[in-house]
């Protein structure tokens, strides 16, 4: 497969020449979303990740990323990798990559998943991680927060339904991790203003993350956090060109026509019989 190319010149050493001018340099946060990775993508998901390394970044924890904002303290582009689900090939093929590297990443953990044994939000079911598989991956310095307990669509769901999605998912996280569970990302990246107003105020997170991507620089909104989502099977020059051209025109997605979507023609009920969805007076 041929390179990409920009003006006659490999797309690559556009990204990482001309440092003088590259505006990656300049400090800001970028989040990284993955979801799993497979064996044979693990090698390609190590080269995504030396490459931001040998562009400058610094790979910092999401608490790290998040008070450095706070604090105005932000003097170096950093950057920091989390996972949505708590897909069993995080333990199995991503630790490894992580530990080797010496990066400490965020686990953003469906609860429910990992009590049923299973990623059902899926056509295929996938395994996943089990308690003590996530338990490890703490012992090892990385971190977790919450995707809700069944990865329902908040945006369409009821406000009684948004609160036991947040509260059950924290409770169960913590009963079994033995941490706080003080973050939380909006499953597809997903929220209303509703969704967003009872994260921000209910006092459960301390912040919420998304998948609209770009940059991010002291003052930004923790409870909109951007993340830029990865795939690890593609090359690195197709990550960063999609990442460099969403820098740009990235605000355009505001008028874009929006067609009726998945959640808006299944309503929220047909979600909870495919969950077979606990409510908290039948306990958790």
């Amino acid at each position: 497969m041929p390179r990409a190319k920009f003006n006659n010149k490999p797309f690559f050493s556009i990204v990482v020449g001309n440092k003088g001018n590259d505006p990656w340099l300049r400090p800001h946060w970028r989040v990284l979303c993955y979801h799993e990775v497979l064996g044979e993508y693990t090698d390609n998901f190590r080269r995504q990740l030396l490459a931001f390394l040998q562009m400058g970044f610094a790979f910092v924890s999401l608490e790290e990323g998040l008070r450095v904002i706070s604090a105005d303290e932000l003097k170096r582009p950093i950057m920091t990798v989390t996972f949505d689900d708590g897909d069993r090939t995080i333990y199995q093929n991503v630790l490894p990559v992580l530990d080797e590297l010496d990066i400490k990443a965020f686990l953003y953990v469906t609860a429910d998943f990992i009590r049923k044994s299973i990623l059902y939000r899926k056509d295929t079911p996938l395994p996943v991680m089990n308690w003590a598989q996530l338990r490890q991956w703490l012992q090892q310095g990385h971190g977790i927060g919450s995707h809700t307990l069944t990865h329902a669509p908040l945006h369409v769901c009821s406000r009684e339904r948004i609160v036991q999605e947040c509260t059950i998912s924290k409770k169960i996280l913590e009963e079994n991790c033995e941490v706080p569970i003080r973050h939380f990302s909006y499953p597809w990246g997903r929220h209303t203003k509703q969704t967003y107003e009872l994260i921000k105020h209910g006092g459960l997170y301390d912040s919420a993350a998304t998948i609209h991507r770009g940059k991010m620089y002291c003052g930004q909104d923790s409870y909109r956090l951007r993340r830029d989502l990865c795939d690890p099977r593609v090359s690195v020059e197709s990550v960063i060109r999609i990442m460099r051209l969403a820098d740009k025109w990235y605000w355009l997605r505001h008028f874009r026509r929006k067609p009726r979507g998945y959640w808006e023609r299944h309503p929220e009920e047909r979600w909870e019989a495919l969950t077979n969805y606990e409510t908290p007076s039948e306990g958790v």
